[in-house]
């Protein structure tokens, strides 16, 4: 059997929680609480494997109360209901979260998260997974180079006052792919012109 603690400020979705859990015969629900504080408190006391708390609970978080077991070191797997999964997903994933679910998540999906968790997995509803990629994709954009090599190339010899016919000559590549080149460094720099590109890359220290 799961043991599994829910805990939500809202009396209704908290009554709902609770019979979800029973409705699971693998499923024992050990504490139904209202505030962070008697949250904590079961936790540290039941131990439950899983437990289902929602961010805004009064006293202290869903956050907090995630911290306090991270921080004790507790078995008790925490999986966050959160109203409207967002970005922030991905620290509280980082901060220990086994899980983050939305709260409109159908009956069969909370209970398969609750046994996936129980096993050591993870569980996202579908809204902090598209939170979660988009999250990623920003993190590798910002991460990514501004300029590929080639463009920097490129960058360092117009910087010289080379004619594109010039560039294309001592990289030994074609003119018509040198120029592709330059319009993308305009663009990657926000410049009209050859002047603007060179004072735009010596501000971002683009040019060694």
């Amino acid at each position: 059997m799961i043991a599994v603690l829910v805990a939500d400020p809202h009396p209704l979705f908290r009554d709902a929680l609770a019979r979800l859990v029973h409705q699971d015969r693998d499923l024992r629900l050990v504490a139904e609480l209202g505030s962070g504080r008697e949250t904590l408190a079961a936790i540290r006391e039941r131990r439950p494997v899983v437990a289902l708390v929602a961010r805004e609970l009064p006293g202290l978080d869903g956050e907090a109360v995630l911290a306090a077991v991270v921080y004790d070191a507790l078995p008790t797997r925490v999986v966050l209901l959160d109203p409207a999964p967002g970005p922030d997903a991905w620290a509280l994933l980082g901060a220990g979260a086994a899980g983050v679910l939305s709260r409109r998540v159908t009956p069969d999906a909370l209970r398969a998260a609750v046994h996936r968790v129980a096993a050591g997995g993870t569980a996202l509803c579908e809204e902090a997974q598209a939170a979660l990629a988009g999250e990623i994709r920003a993190r590798h954009a910002a991460e990514r180079p501004l300029l590929s090599p080639r463009e920097r190339e490129v960058l360092a010899l117009v910087a010289q006052s080379l004619s594109l016919p010039e560039v294309a000559g001592r990289l030994q590549i074609a003119t018509s792919t040198v120029r592709t080149h330059y319009q993308h460094l305009l663009a990657k720099l926000d410049a009209r012109d050859r002047v603007q590109l060179v004072l735009h890359a010596e501000r971002r220290k683009l040019l060694a």
